[in-house]
């Protein structure tokens, strides 16, 4: 199994949902994520990590409110976000790295 590290590091970008199941926002993204992964199909990975089960990687990023979004890079976070965010604005976002 790769590491955190691992997964980020890739030349394909990395979308990362930092979510809980007990968050709302969180289940409403569920759709928008499906469709910025059906648009943007092998040009990005989209990994989904529960705080609750991995607070370090929570800590690490400082993730305060939930949904949390992070772009990475070749290892480098290229954005953030917090909140809910349509697909084209995330669209635009993956495409601007």
């Amino acid at each position: 199994m790769a590491s955190f590290s691992d997964l980020i590091k890739s030349s394909t970008p990395v979308l990362i949902h930092m979510m809980a199941d007990w968050a709302t926002p969180c289940e409403e993204l569920k759709p928008i994520l499906k469709n910025v992964k059906r648009a943007k199909g092998k040009d990005l990975n989209i990994i989904k990590i529960d705080i609750e089960k991995n607070p370090s990687i929570a800590r690490k990023f400082n993730i305060v409110g939930l949904p949390a979004l992070l772009l990475f890079h070749e290892g480098k976070i290229k954005w953030r976000h917090v909140g809910l965010i349509t697909d084209h604005e995330l669209i635009e976002q993956i495409n601007a790295i």
